[in-house]
């Protein structure tokens, strides 16, 4: 599959929380035309948190950019560069050279779905490569992808990473985050 985006946006709204960074990376993606990739980027600078990097078929259009809370950086296709922020031009900058990002959103995504072959995931989505943390794996190995698969690039190729679940199947090395439901407490009366 080809993943040659007109455009990239970054975004950096300070979030500091990876699940709130993807939730404003999803809403934005919701909004735009033509999402190719989106993707959760580290900044480091000034303190550590994540930005947004969306790549799609067009140019969102000024009114919607101004929607967007945080800084943006918007890459087009003849590499200009417009937004000074560093958060929003890195994230920018890491998806257009595919040189490094969490991958949440990408094409053939949503067949990758349950129990299947490491052949069909690099056959049915844009993940080009398959990688078992702690050896080979033949292609006819099984994944078990509890419905949650989040890819990075890696040198230019978006890359799967996986590990052992037992010895017949594989799961990817990210998992799903399980929210724990918190009790509810009765309140207190001060005395």
């Amino acid at each position: 599959m080809q993943l040659l985006p007109e455009v990239v946006v970054g975004i950096d709204a300070g979030h500091t929380s990876q699940d709130h960074c993807e939730q404003l990376a999803l809403d934005v993606a919701s909004r735009l035309r033509a999402v190719v990739i989106v993707s959760i980027h580290v900044v480091r600078e000034p303190a550590p948190h994540y930005a947004v990097a969306i790549s799609a078929g067009c140019l969102p259009s000024a009114d919607l950019l101004a929607t967007i809370g945080g800084d943006l950086a918007v890459i087009d296709r003849d590499e200009y560069l417009v937004g000074d922020h560093p958060g929003a031009r890195s994230a920018a900058l890491a998806l257009w050279l595919r040189a490094k990002g969490r991958v949440i959103l990408f094409p053939g995504q949503q067949y990758l779905r349950g129990v299947m072959s490491l052949a069909d995931v690099t056959t049915l989505s844009a993940i080009s490569h398959v990688i078992c943390v702690g050896g080979e794996s033949p292609t006819q190995t099984k994944l078990v992808t509890h419905d949650f698969v989040r890819p990075s690039f890696q040198a230019g190729h978006l890359t799967l990473l996986v590990a052992p679940l037992d010895e017949n199947y594989l799961t990817p090395l990210e998992q799903p985050l399980v929210h724990p439901v918190q009790p509810v407490c009765a309140p207190t009366r001060m005395r």
